[in-house]
């Protein structure tokens, strides 16, 4: 008996000892689970942390993002404001200079005038004094009457013979010099009829006239030289500026200088600026010379081509301005509406060429197209564009399109602070699609024109 009890106590030992291992392992397991659940709920609990730290600090990223924007946009404004003014000082001042130039040239030429007319009337009354006292002289002298009859002839051909050398008496007095000549037929006529006081008498006449004329001729002539010096001297320095502007420089910000063909940018201005200060020089250098009003307008004309180059020139630098501003603008546009499904389909400028409208074609996966076309504005504003978005859908829906068009708007005055105006739906294109021609990027290339 003895031994079968120890063997039951054996026996319940052994499980007493299983079931202690079980239950150290059940509790080893659940003090597992419940350590592996607290770190879990503790590195919920860190990345709940982290992303609620991470948030604020996206938050706070973003409002000083916003903040520098809107800092930045203001110094692009202030700067933007401040080049502006000084642009429009520089502009007033140089027109201040052309005007003061202009006035310049016109006062000279009034100076010149007057002082030809004191001159003249002063020679005339000298003239006058030295004919009576010559005629007092030859009295005094007790010649006989065909000898003062002689000697006022020779005079008289003396002056005329001075007169007739000029190259301008045709150009500055027309017609006098044959006018002053019909006394000498007449002084001859009297002569040989012995009619000596009567000839004495024309040829003083003749004399007279032929003085006159050749000191007006002569005061003429200096007035001319005079405004040929001065239309020739503004031609020359024009046409010397206008090769030296040729290639003006133009600096955006953030980017190296670089140069403008202002030829090419003006969309011909500067070629006709060029022809047409051509045509002055060709005029002053012509082998028939200009009369005195022909040479005051030539001179007046080259003064005022002269100040015209600066406009030009600016011309030119708005123009490169604002193709590069339609580029961003299509860039803008096809940035924000890739949000929408939209991929490029291709671009071109119109005929090859960056003066004149930007086209860009959009298709989405669904097959849907638009179009966009940036142009350089139909009105005054050197750096204005007309947008038009044309529309090419497998099911044209108003309200769809309506919030694309948005978008572009959006765009124009958001990215570039531009109030955008009302788009107006083409008549007849309300709820269908716009000409295939306007998605034709080979064909604008090509510079054909598209449909309307």
């Amino acid at each position: 008996m003895s031994g079968a009890k120890y063997r039951r106590v054996q026996v319940d030992r052994d499980h007493l000892g299983r079931l202690e291992r079980q239950a150290r392992m059940q509790a080893d397991s659940e003090s597992k689970r419940r350590q592996e659940e607290k770190l879990r709920r503790a590195a919920e609990r860190r990345i709940e942390r982290e992303r609620e730290l991470r948030d604020r600090l996206a938050g706070r990223l973003d409002r000083l993002d916003r903040r520098h924007r809107e800092e930045l946009r203001g110094l692009e404004r202030a700067v933007a404001e401040q080049e502006c003014r000084w642009r429009d000082e520089l502009d007033r001042g140089l027109a201040r200079e052309r005007e003061h130039n202009h006035r310049l040239v016109e006062e000279r030429i009034d100076e010149a005038s007057r002082l030809f007319h004191e001159a003249l009337d002063e020679r005339d009354r000298v003239l006058r004094e030295a004919i009576d006292t010559l005629g007092e002289d030859l009295a005094r002298r007790e010649l006989s009457e065909r000898e003062v009859c002689a000697t006022w002839r020779d005079l008289a051909r003396d002056e005329l013979g001075a007169i007739e050398s000029s190259r301008l008496r045709e150009v500055l007095a027309p017609g006098e010099l044959e006018r002053v000549r019909r006394g000498l037929p007449l002084a001859d006529d009297s002569a040989r009829r012995s009619m000596h006081q009567a000839a004495v008498a024309a040829l003083q006449q003749v004399y007279l006239g032929a003085r006159v004329l050749g000191d007006r001729l002569a005061l003429l002539e200096a007035q001319w030289e005079h405004l040929h010096g001065c239309a020739l001297e503004t031609v020359e320095a024009a046409r010397a500026e206008l090769e030296q502007q040729a290639r003006c420089e133009l600096v955006l910000e953030g980017q190296s200088p670089f140069a403008v063909d202002v030829a090419h940018w003006s969309n011909g201005a500067w070629e006709r600026l060029d022809a047409e200060l051509r045509r002055v020089d060709e005029d002053l250098r012509a082998d028939q010379p200009p009369d005195l009003e022909t040479l005051r307008a030539l001179a007046l004309r080259g003064s005022e081509l002269h100040a015209r180059i600066d406009s030009v020139v600016d011309e030119a630098r708005h123009a490169v301005l604002a193709s590069i501003q339609r580029r961003q603008m299509q860039e803008a546009f096809l940035d924000k509406l890739q949000d929408l499904g939209y991929r490029l389909a291709g671009s071109t400028w119109e005929g090859d060429d960056q003066r004149r409208a930007i086209h860009m074609k959009l298709a989405n996966p669904m097959g849907d197209e638009m179009a966009i076309t940036v142009a350089p504005a139909a009105t005054d504003d050197p750096l204005g564009s007309d947008v038009r978005v044309d529309f090419r859908d497998q099911s044209p829906n108003p309200t769809l399109r309506g919030r694309r068009v948005g978008v572009v708007q959006q765009v124009i005055q958001e990215e570039f602070e531009v109030q955008p105006g009302q788009f107006a739906t083409e008549a007849g294109f309300e709820t269908g699609n716009a000409p295939a021609a306007r998605f034709d990027i080979d064909a604008l290339r090509r510079d054909r024109e598209p449909s309307r």
